[in-house]
Protein backbone atom coordinates (compact mmCIF):
# COMPACT_ATOMS: atom_id res chain seq x y z
CA UNK A 1 0.00 0.00 0.00
CA UNK A 2 1.99 2.75 -1.34
CA UNK A 3 5.09 1.56 0.65
CA UNK A 4 3.74 1.66 3.97
CA UNK A 5 2.59 -1.55 5.73
CA UNK A 6 -0.65 -2.94 6.47
CA UNK A 7 -0.19 -2.67 10.47
CA UNK A 8 -3.60 -4.58 11.85
CA UNK A 9 -6.46 -6.12 11.28
CA UNK A 10 -9.28 -4.97 13.05
CA UNK A 11 -12.79 -7.11 13.48
CA UNK A 12 -15.58 -4.38 15.96
CA UNK A 13 -18.36 -6.35 17.02
CA UNK A 14 -21.41 -4.19 17.17
CA UNK A 15 -23.15 -6.96 19.85
CA UNK A 16 -21.38 -5.13 23.47
CA UNK A 17 -20.89 -2.21 24.97
CA UNK A 18 -21.80 1.21 23.47
CA UNK A 19 -22.05 0.16 19.69
CA UNK A 20 -24.81 -1.88 19.53
CA UNK A 21 -26.85 -2.52 16.41
CA UNK A 22 -29.69 -5.10 15.57
CA UNK A 23 -29.97 -7.44 12.61
CA UNK A 24 -32.48 -7.58 10.05
CA UNK A 25 -35.24 -9.51 11.91
CA UNK A 26 -36.51 -10.70 8.15
CA UNK A 27 -36.14 -10.79 4.82
CA UNK A 28 -36.08 -7.36 3.17
CA UNK A 29 -37.76 -6.37 -0.49
CA UNK A 30 -34.64 -4.91 -2.22
CA UNK A 31 -32.96 -3.91 -5.66
CA UNK A 32 -30.67 -1.78 -6.60
CA UNK A 33 -29.84 -0.87 -10.46
CA UNK A 34 -26.54 1.30 -10.69
CA UNK A 35 -27.00 4.73 -12.78
CA UNK A 36 -23.51 3.51 -13.92
CA UNK A 37 -22.60 7.36 -14.33
CA UNK A 38 -19.14 8.13 -12.86
CA UNK A 39 -18.11 11.52 -11.71
CA UNK A 40 -20.27 14.68 -11.29
CA UNK A 41 -21.93 15.58 -14.25
CA UNK A 42 -24.94 17.14 -13.47
CA UNK A 43 -25.32 19.42 -16.81
CA UNK A 44 -25.25 16.23 -18.41
CA UNK A 45 -28.11 14.37 -16.24
CA UNK A 46 -31.00 12.73 -17.89
CA UNK A 47 -34.24 11.16 -16.26
CA UNK A 48 -33.37 7.38 -14.64
CA UNK A 49 -35.96 4.61 -14.41
CA UNK A 50 -35.49 2.64 -11.75
CA UNK A 51 -37.59 -1.24 -11.22
CA UNK A 52 -38.18 -2.52 -7.42
CA UNK A 53 -40.05 -5.05 -6.37
CA UNK A 54 -43.85 -3.58 -6.98
CA UNK A 55 -42.85 -0.18 -7.76
CA UNK A 56 -41.03 2.08 -10.43
CA UNK A 57 -39.54 5.09 -9.34
CA UNK A 58 -38.31 7.91 -12.27
CA UNK A 59 -35.88 10.29 -11.60
CA UNK A 60 -36.67 13.66 -13.46
CA UNK A 61 -33.14 15.75 -14.37
CA UNK A 62 -34.91 18.91 -13.07
CA UNK A 63 -34.04 21.24 -10.21
CA UNK A 64 -35.07 20.97 -7.83
CA UNK A 65 -34.58 16.86 -8.52
CA UNK A 66 -38.04 15.01 -8.25
CA UNK A 67 -39.15 11.55 -8.37
CA UNK A 68 -41.74 9.55 -9.75
CA UNK A 69 -43.56 6.67 -8.18
CA UNK A 70 -45.63 4.26 -9.49
CA UNK A 71 -46.49 1.38 -7.40
CA UNK A 72 -49.79 -0.83 -7.49
CA UNK A 73 -52.26 1.35 -9.11
CA UNK A 74 -51.15 5.06 -7.95
CA UNK A 75 -48.39 7.61 -9.00
CA UNK A 76 -46.82 10.24 -6.24
CA UNK A 77 -44.11 12.48 -7.19
CA UNK A 78 -41.80 13.53 -4.13
CA UNK A 79 -39.35 16.39 -4.55
CA UNK A 80 -36.16 15.92 -3.59
CA UNK A 81 -33.73 17.93 -1.55
CA UNK A 82 -32.87 21.10 -3.46
CA UNK A 83 -29.33 20.25 -2.87
CA UNK A 84 -29.41 17.01 -4.22
CA UNK A 85 -27.90 17.36 -7.99
CA UNK A 86 -27.21 13.72 -9.37
CA UNK A 87 -28.49 10.21 -8.77
CA UNK A 88 -26.04 7.73 -7.46
CA UNK A 89 -27.79 4.38 -6.31
CA UNK A 90 -30.55 3.35 -4.51
CA UNK A 91 -32.54 0.42 -2.47
CA UNK A 92 -35.68 -0.71 -1.31
CA UNK A 93 -35.47 -2.11 2.13
CA UNK A 94 -39.32 -3.67 3.14
CA UNK A 95 -41.52 -2.21 0.99
CA UNK A 96 -41.93 1.01 2.42
CA UNK A 97 -38.71 2.93 2.43
CA UNK A 98 -36.39 3.80 -0.55
CA UNK A 99 -33.23 4.60 -0.15
CA UNK A 100 -31.03 6.82 -2.78
CA UNK A 101 -27.23 8.04 -2.53
CA UNK A 102 -26.13 11.14 -4.52
CA UNK A 103 -24.15 13.99 -5.31
CA UNK A 104 -24.63 17.39 -3.70
CA UNK A 105 -21.23 18.48 -5.81
CA UNK A 106 -18.37 16.82 -6.82
CA UNK A 107 -16.90 16.02 -2.90
CA UNK A 108 -19.93 15.60 -0.78
CA UNK A 109 -22.83 13.24 -0.55
CA UNK A 110 -26.26 12.88 0.18
CA UNK A 111 -29.12 10.11 1.70
CA UNK A 112 -32.19 10.34 1.47
CA UNK A 113 -35.06 8.43 3.09
CA UNK A 114 -38.29 8.09 1.57
CA UNK A 115 -41.40 6.53 2.43
CA UNK A 116 -42.31 5.03 -0.82
CA UNK A 117 -45.83 4.14 0.95
CA UNK A 118 -46.58 8.10 1.34
CA UNK A 119 -44.68 9.52 -0.91
CA UNK A 120 -42.72 11.77 1.09
CA UNK A 121 -38.98 12.28 2.27
CA UNK A 122 -38.55 10.78 6.04
CA UNK A 123 -35.13 12.19 6.46
CA UNK A 124 -32.00 13.26 4.72
CA UNK A 125 -27.82 14.10 5.53
CA UNK A 126 -24.88 15.44 4.22
CA UNK A 127 -21.72 12.75 4.16
CA UNK A 128 -18.75 11.60 1.88
CA UNK A 129 -18.58 7.85 0.65
CA UNK A 130 -22.43 6.49 1.35
CA UNK A 131 -22.42 2.91 0.85
CA UNK A 132 -26.18 0.90 1.13
CA UNK A 133 -26.03 -2.34 2.60
CA UNK A 134 -27.52 -4.97 0.33
CA UNK A 135 -30.63 -5.34 2.36
CA UNK A 136 -31.49 -1.56 2.20
CA UNK A 137 -31.06 -1.08 5.70
CA UNK A 138 -27.92 0.11 6.83
CA UNK A 139 -26.08 3.10 4.98
CA UNK A 140 -22.07 3.15 5.97
CA UNK A 141 -20.80 6.83 5.18
CA UNK A 142 -17.57 8.66 6.26
CA UNK A 143 -19.36 11.81 8.72
CA UNK A 144 -19.90 15.32 6.54
CA UNK A 145 -17.43 18.02 7.58
CA UNK A 146 -16.72 21.66 5.27
CA UNK A 147 -13.88 21.03 2.88
CA UNK A 148 -12.92 24.52 3.32
CA UNK A 149 -12.24 26.56 6.77
CA UNK A 150 -10.91 24.29 9.49
CA UNK A 151 -7.93 23.88 10.58
CA UNK A 152 -7.59 20.22 10.67
CA UNK A 153 -10.12 16.97 10.13
CA UNK A 154 -10.66 13.60 11.02
CA UNK A 155 -12.50 10.74 9.12
CA UNK A 156 -15.64 9.44 11.56
CA UNK A 157 -17.13 6.14 10.03
CA UNK A 158 -20.90 6.01 10.99
CA UNK A 159 -23.54 3.98 10.20
CA UNK A 160 -27.41 4.76 9.73
CA UNK A 161 -30.33 2.28 10.50
CA UNK A 162 -33.50 2.85 8.13
CA UNK A 163 -35.46 1.07 10.20
CA UNK A 164 -35.09 3.23 12.78
CA UNK A 165 -36.44 7.19 12.68
CA UNK A 166 -34.69 10.20 12.12
CA UNK A 167 -34.52 10.69 16.05
CA UNK A 168 -33.04 7.67 17.00
CA UNK A 169 -30.58 7.71 14.58
CA UNK A 170 -29.29 11.21 16.21
CA UNK A 171 -27.96 12.03 19.75
CA UNK A 172 -30.15 13.71 22.00
CA UNK A 173 -31.15 17.63 20.93
CA UNK A 174 -30.05 16.89 17.18
CA UNK A 175 -32.99 16.08 15.48
CA UNK A 176 -33.15 16.22 11.80
CA UNK A 177 -29.63 17.63 11.93
CA UNK A 178 -27.91 17.42 8.36
CA UNK A 179 -24.66 16.01 9.78
CA UNK A 180 -24.45 15.20 13.51
CA UNK A 181 -26.26 11.87 12.62
CA UNK A 182 -25.56 8.19 12.62
CA UNK A 183 -23.44 5.91 14.86
CA UNK A 184 -19.69 6.08 15.22
CA UNK A 185 -17.97 2.87 14.38
CA UNK A 186 -14.66 3.88 14.05
CA UNK A 187 -12.48 4.93 15.46
CA UNK A 188 -13.21 3.82 19.09
CA UNK A 189 -14.65 6.22 21.36
CA UNK A 190 -15.74 9.64 19.75
CA UNK A 191 -19.27 10.34 20.39
CA UNK A 192 -21.32 11.87 17.67
CA UNK A 193 -21.25 15.68 18.84
CA UNK A 194 -21.22 18.66 16.83
CA UNK A 195 -17.84 19.58 15.74
CA UNK A 196 -16.31 16.31 16.79
CA UNK A 197 -14.62 15.22 13.89
CA UNK A 198 -12.91 18.73 12.95
CA UNK A 199 -10.68 21.52 14.62
CA UNK A 200 -8.99 18.34 15.96
CA UNK A 201 -5.40 20.96 16.65
CA UNK A 202 -2.94 19.57 14.04
CA UNK A 203 -2.95 16.21 16.04
CA UNK A 204 -2.71 12.69 14.14
CA UNK A 205 -6.22 12.09 12.44
CA UNK A 206 -8.07 8.77 10.94
CA UNK A 207 -8.47 9.13 7.10
CA UNK A 208 -9.94 6.85 4.84
CA UNK A 209 -7.37 4.90 2.83
CA UNK A 210 -10.24 2.71 1.07
CA UNK A 211 -12.09 3.14 -2.15
CA UNK A 212 -15.27 3.43 0.10
CA UNK A 213 -16.85 0.54 1.66
CA UNK A 214 -17.79 -2.64 1.20
CA UNK A 215 -20.75 -4.63 2.48
CA UNK A 216 -20.72 -8.50 2.35
CA UNK A 217 -24.33 -10.01 0.78
CA UNK A 218 -25.57 -10.93 4.04
CA UNK A 219 -25.69 -6.95 4.91
CA UNK A 220 -23.77 -8.39 8.22
CA UNK A 221 -20.70 -6.84 7.86
CA UNK A 222 -18.84 -3.68 6.46
CA UNK A 223 -14.98 -3.29 5.21
CA UNK A 224 -12.99 -0.11 5.11
CA UNK A 225 -9.49 0.72 5.27
CA UNK A 226 -7.90 3.42 7.33
CA UNK A 227 -4.87 5.09 7.33
CA UNK A 228 -3.59 6.50 11.10
CA UNK A 229 -0.23 7.76 12.04
CA UNK A 230 1.43 6.20 8.90
CA UNK A 231 -0.31 2.95 9.22
CA UNK A 232 -2.76 0.99 7.53
CA UNK A 233 -5.71 -1.02 9.24
CA UNK A 234 -8.16 -3.13 7.56
CA UNK A 235 -11.39 -2.28 9.35
CA UNK A 236 -13.97 -5.00 9.57
CA UNK A 237 -17.31 -3.66 11.44
CA UNK A 238 -20.05 -6.91 12.42
CA UNK A 239 -23.36 -5.80 12.78
CA UNK A 240 -25.05 -7.12 16.09
CA UNK A 241 -28.32 -7.70 17.35
CA UNK A 242 -29.82 -4.49 18.91
CA UNK A 243 -30.72 -0.97 18.38
CA UNK A 244 -28.06 1.45 18.08
CA UNK A 245 -27.35 2.83 21.22
CA UNK A 246 -26.40 6.59 21.45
Amino acid sequence: MGGHRLAHLLCIALALGSLCLYAQERPASHVEVPVGQSGFHPDTAQDTTLSFKGMVATFKASSPMTMVMKPAGSSKTVTLPAEFTQLTSARLYRTDRLVISGMVNGDVSEVVVIDSENGSVLDHFLCYSPAISPNGRYVAFVRFYPAHGMNSVEDHYMLYDVQLSPEQNRPSGANHHPSVVGKVVFPVGPANRPDGNVDLGGGPAHEMASEGFFWNDQSTSVVFADEFRDEFAVVVVKIGRRQIQF
